[in-house]
């Protein structure tokens, strides 16, 4: 029996050591970190794609191109495939390290074909091209963010960046092409749809309203065909110094000869903001240990801590997380719907979309309203006419909470009095009389609880913007074409701001009774341009090329 017993646990042994190395030949778990950067700026490419080679194992790069990942099942041979858009892959072994720094180099054969449509109402290959330009089309951006189209191109052309600028929800999405131009004049690009400029601003609003939403807001992305980035001065100069900061071409969707076409589409989103990237706050327990060691190791008596409960104000028994105050699940619905269709005489394109945003901020709301209007003529044999049009209703209720705020706000300050439904406008707690020494309540503003601002004041901002664009084109010779393009963009936004008296703003503002004000901001763009474009080929031993000659004049009014 002793015997069949040592057999028994010799077996085991072995059992338990086969295990052992056979999870060890497999790999175990091994976290890699690191930065991608673009090769040609060394700027960090947010967004950029790391997979684990044959796996569905995967992350995208954050600010500033950092990444982390953890492989399971990790080798030395582990194959790790870093990728961008527009930039060619590479592949890396990881053998035994735990940080990798990659240099993506744009994609030859990507890049080479690409056609681009450039500021002189031209298309052209990418190789054929002698400035910077990059472009992004429908395809790439139909699974981007709806809300705003600048954002869009976040993580999708190198050398643009993307930053939110303020604490504002809406207020306004910092563009960069190759970083900033002036330290004390705009660095913002032109954006042009359509052959229209549109007005985003000087460096950092537009002003006349006390927060500014962007007009790139007010476009529909459903009705994008393509975004162009034009980067220098060879691919700028149609636009003069409005385009020293680069020039960002939008161009909308139009009808094809064919039979009518209805496309119908109904989204809806639920978003949240990540948890685990949150800074890690204590709660009202930690924190009140924490100050009361440093109250009594200060000298003081414990029974003198100032954050006692008392008749106005209780802290004990509060744990307040601000971050859940102000923070909640965002919503997103959007419908879309269009007709395209046409013959050898006229094509046209029609849409109309509705979209409505609840922030991941309580509070914040954005709602559109679309209708565009895209027609192509041809009178005659030589002469074509384009007609576009597009007007859009924007409702926005703004707030935005002050990060500082939700970042430093004591766990035991409660956002509501005892009966949890009006808000706190007053702190009470215990403070020395400088005279007497004696502790006594002190009244303080509560002036980091925004609670209040939420749920009486209102900031609204109601925005009309319409565009109209004509452009009437002649080739009277094969390769010779006469263009005259003019358009005209008006926008009109009439803001309503209201501090109620129940607010420490509407108090302190004016007396009880609480304070109002309207704004209005109307902006005018009109902008003509005249083209004679040649085209003629040109013969060589590799292939059939163009050369190309532009006249143009353009003028701007605003």
């Amino acid at each position: 029996m002793n015997k069949f017993r040592l057999n028994v646990v010799l077996g085991l042994m072995a059992a338990m050591l086969l295990s052992l190395s056979s999870a060890y030949a497999q790999g175990s778990e091994r976290t890699i970190k690191g930065r991608i950067v673009d090769g040609t700026t060394g700027e960090g490419l947010v967004g950029a794609t790391v997979m684990v080679k044959d796996a569905a194992t995967g992350i995208a790069s954050g600010k500033n191109g950092e990444y982390i990942i953890k492989v399971s099942g990790a080798t030395d041979q582990t194959v790790l495939v870093y990728s961008y858009m527009g930039m060619a892959d590479e592949e890396v072994v990881i053998g035994k390290r735990t940080k990798i720094d990659v240099a993506l180099m744009a994609g030859a054969t990507v890049m080479e074909e690409i056609e681009i449509t450039t500021g002189y109402g031209v298309v052209q290959k990418r190789s054929d091209l002698t400035g910077s330009a990059f472009q992004v089309n429908s395809e790439s951006l139909v699974q981007m963010p709806a809300a705003r189209i600048d954002n869009m191109l976040a993580g999708l052309v190198p050398g643009v960046s993307i930053e939110q600028g303020s604490d504002a929800t809406r207020v306004r999405y910092t563009t960069r092409i190759r970083g900033d131009a002036s330290l004390s004049a705009s660095s913002e690009p032109l954006w042009i749809v359509d052959g229209v400029p549109i007005y985003t601003g000087d460096k950092t609003t537009v002003s006349g309203t006390n927060a500014t939403v962007s007009p790139l807001s007010f476009i529909n992305p459903d009705d994008i065909e393509s975004m162009t980035v034009l980067k220098d001065a060879a691919t700028t100069a149609l636009y003069g110094a409005d385009g020293a900061n680069g020039v960002i071409l939008v161009t909308t969707k139009h009808g094809r000869s064919q039979k009518t076409r209805l496309n119908a589409s109904i989204r809806y989103g639920v978003s949240s903001l990540d948890n685990s990237t949150r800074i890690k706050y204590m709660n009202a327990e930690q924190w009140r240990g924490y100050a009361m060691e440093a109250w009594v190791n200060s000298g003081e008596k414990a029974e003198n801590f100032p954050y006692r409960d008392n008749e106005y104000t209780t802290y004990t028994g509060v744990d307040t997380d601000w971050f859940d105050v102000y923070n909640d699940l965002g919503q997103t619905m959007q419908v879309n719907v269009s007709a395209s269709g046409g013959n050898k005489n006229m094509n046209s394109y029609v849409s109309g979309g509705y979209f409505k945003q609840n922030s991941t901020t309580i509070g914040d709301m954005q709602e559109r309203i679309t209708i565009r209007s895209k027609t192509d003529y041809k009178i005659g044999r030589n002469v074509s006419l384009k007609v576009n049009l597009s007007g859009s209703y924007n409702n926005n209720d703004l707030f935005s909470a002050n990060g500082l705020y939700t970042l430093s706000e004591l766990p035991i300050y409660g956002p509501y009095e005892a009966d949890g439904v009006t808000p706190r406008l007053y702190n009470y707690y215990y403070k020395k009389n400088a005279v007497t020494g004696e502790y006594e309540l002190y009244k303080s503003k509560f002036n980091s609880n925004e609670v209040p601002n939420r749920m009486y004041n209102d900031d609204n901002q109601k925005t009309f913007s319409g565009d109209a664009n004509v452009s009437l084109e002649w080739e009277p010779l094969k390769g010779l074409k006469f263009t005259t393009q003019n358009g005209a963009s008006y926008t009109s936004t009439a803001e309503a701001i209201y501090y109620s008296r129940n607010t420490l703003d509407g108090m302190y503002e004016s007396g009880l009774n609480g304070y109002s004000r309207r704004a209005g901001v109307f902006s005018l763009t009109a902008n003509s341009i005249n083209r004679v474009n040649f085209t003629a080929p040109l013969v060589n031993t590799k292939s059939v090329r163009w050369r190309l000659l532009s006249l143009y004049t353009r003028s701007t009014v605003q």
